[in-house]
């Protein structure tokens, strides 16, 4: 199993619980049932069967002990279907090729899912790498024009160096919200890759 919370780095309660991870049937991808490939007739089949009776040339005289014969038989029945044996073994290479085909199909479909949530995930990570950083930058930018406000209402420093300042706090805090952006993208894809999914119908959450 994927621990979703592993993946983050965060845990269950700030997360949630996924309940919309789905299962890939191998199954479904087979498309036959175990009934319907074992139905293949090509076995012989073994019984034991009897006939009793009574024969007679004349049928007034069929129960006469005189003019008429007891019959009866018994003993085992052997049947083998000659016949189908080729469409039979036929049926039976056809089978398995198809299980042989779902098979791969199975696998194909289980490492391309493993290999989404390992590339949402690795982009996850990267992405909230980065807001560490340019959280500070943005701190250090808006410490800077405080202090430079400071500065120009004592006259130290002309409006210029505000303007410089007030630019680097815009252009720190505009970057700080891409990598926000591309965070939250990133976590879409993750749970996505992971299986979630809602409805865009549904209303949303109180309070929200």
């Amino acid at each position: 199993t994927i621990g979703f919370g592993a993946l983050l780095g965060r845990s269950s309660t700030e997360l949630g619980s996924l309940k919309s991870v789905p299962t890939i049937g191998f199954g479904a991808l087979l498309g036959r049932s175990s009934t319907e490939l074992g139905s293949l007739k090509s076995v012989p089949t073994i019984g034991f069967g009897a006939l009793l009776g009574r024969s007679s040339t004349e049928l007034g005289s069929l129960f006469d002990g005189g003019a008429s014969a007891a019959i009866n038989s018994w003993g085992p029945q052997v049947g083998l279907p000659i016949l189908n044996v080729g469409r039979d073994l036929g049926n039976v290479r056809a089978a398995r090729a198809q299980t042989t085909q779902a098979l791969i199909g199975y696998r194909r479909a289980v490492q391309a899912a493993l290999f989404d949530v390992n590339a949402a995930s690795y982009a996850y990570r990267a992405a909230d790498e980065q807001l560490a950083p340019l959280t500070e930058q943005y701190a250090a930018a808006a410490r800077t024009l405080y202090l430079q406000e400071l500065r120009f209402k004592g006259g130290v420093v002309n409006y210029l160096s505000v303007l410089d300042a007030q630019r680097l706090v815009l252009s720190s805090e505009l970057s700080l919200a891409r990598a926000r952006l591309a965070r939250d993208l990133a976590f879409v894809d993750l749970y996505q890759a992971l299986g979630g999914g809602w409805d865009p119908a549904a209303p949303p959450p109180a309070g929200e």
